[in-house]
């Protein structure tokens, strides 16, 4: 059984934070995958995914609880304020192109 920590995968456009384990005895994942990216992104829906399941049939999911919170957010400052507002949550500014992909976790 291999158990990631933090695996990194770095592109130019992104990084991808892989964390979890593999077990190669009875082909079975248990993994999160969390995507930061380097560029500016308005209306972001980022969120982590899980993978799960086995190499032969992977099952790929949406964890929904932080998606759902950033939606509820965005949906609550559309009320109090302007609707103009609530764009202000699905903005992802990017973390920069020379950023260190190992010196950050995508949290």
């Amino acid at each position: 059984m291999v158990r990631l920590r933090q695996a990194v995968l770095d592109s130019r456009d992104s990084t991808m934070f892989v964390a979890g384990r593999v077990n190669l005895k009875d082909e079975s994942l248990a993994l999160r995958v969390a995507v930061k990216p380097k560029d500016f992104s308005p209306l972001s829906l980022r969120t982590p995914l899980s993978v799960e399941g086995t190499l032969g049939a992977p099952k790929v999911a949406i964890q929904g609880a932080g998606l759902a919170a950033k939606l509820l957010g965005a949906a609550a400052l559309g009320a109090i304020a302007t609707p103009a507002a609530a764009l202000l949550l699905l903005i992802d500014p990017g973390s920069g192109a020379s950023a260190d992909p190992c010196a950050t976790s995508p949290g």
